[in-house]
């Protein structure tokens, strides 16, 4: 049979298979559900692949709002009688799912915890303004944050921007008496996941090289299959259906072999999505086409 040259009509002269891809099983059980191998046995591997679509992927959201890539942030200490700052230092905000409340808590301990002449500091998050409310409540001293000095550039990674600091200025003061951050915190986490594949967005072939492609086969995350408008409340799972993107359509040539899969699920900044729980296995649903 000649290889498959990428109209649709010539399908229906090939095999086909549904493949079942699922992060439990992934070759490594200590990588995450998010960054992982999986290994198919010989039994399942598929050879001579020309078409490779992915049908849906049941995700449970589970993710990190505050994450390793987006927990870090500069303060500096200063004294209102001396200009320079007194003492700087970059402050972790221990990494999890968060609400508001719960943010301003495990901010107020941390920043507490820094610095002695910080002790008072108190940190609330007012519903009704739908804003922190900030305050060293020692008239001494007021503090200084701004954003990681490695994520100063990206908005998405940048603690201030889920603070509901104003990022334009790249600073916020905690002020000696009660001050008011500008804008609510922006705590909804990844609102879209890419599902990502080096293995079979790399080799996404020949609809690129047709005349006529489709606008939508590339993306500007790499190796992305498929994208997810996450909409299902945290911890709860989800099915989202391919919605017809031929982002989720790998065609090859011929000879692809199906050994294993890799995958990655990526934020709307590109981060790798972190999570604290390995009970929550990805389910994804392919359907082959081979000679």
């Amino acid at each position: 049979m000649e290889s498959f040259s990428g109209n649709d009509y010539d399908i229906k002269n090939y095999n086909v298979v549904n493949l079942r891809v699922n992060t439990s099983m992934r070759t490594n059980i200590n990588d995450p559900d998010t960054n992982c191998v999986v290994q198919l046995n010989q039994s399942r591997a598929l050879s001579n692949v020309v078409k490779c679509d992915l049908n849906y992927v049941n995700i449970a959201n589970v993710f990190h709002n505050v994450a390793s890539y987006n927990n870090k942030f500069e303060l500096s200490i200063y004294d209102i009688n001396i200009g320079p700052p007194v003492s700087q230092y970059t402050v972790f905000v221990n990494v999890g799912y968060y609400n508001a409340t719960e943010l301003a808590a495990e901010l107020e301990r941390v920043i507490r915890a820094i610095d002695t002449r910080l002790q008072g500091t108190t940190i609330v998050y007012q519903t009704t303004l739908k804003r922190f409310v900030t305050s060293t409540n020692v008239f001494q001293y007021f503090c200084d944050l701004e954003p990681y000095r490695e994520n100063s550039n990206n908005f998405g990674n940048n603690f201030l921007w889920l603070f509901g600091a104003n990022i334009s200025t790249n600073v916020y003061r905690i002020g000696v008496s009660n001050t008011i951050t500008p804008l609510p915190p922006n705590l909804y986490g990844a609102t879209t996941v890419y599902v990502c594949s080096r293995k079979l967005a790399t080799t996404k072939s020949i609809l690129e090289l047709m005349n006529g492609a489709p606008g939508n086969v590339t993306s500007a995350i790499a190796n992305e299959i498929m994208s997810l408008g996450i909409n299902s409340a945290y911890g709860v799972y989800q099915t989202y259906y391919n919605n017809g993107s031929n982002r989720g359509m790998n065609t090859f040539s011929s000879g692809f072999i199906i050994d294993e899969v890799d995958l990655q699920f990526r934020d709307q900044w590109n981060n790798i999505l972190e999570s604290d729980r390995q009970l929550n296995p990805i389910d994804l649903n392919f359907k082959v086409f081979y000679i």
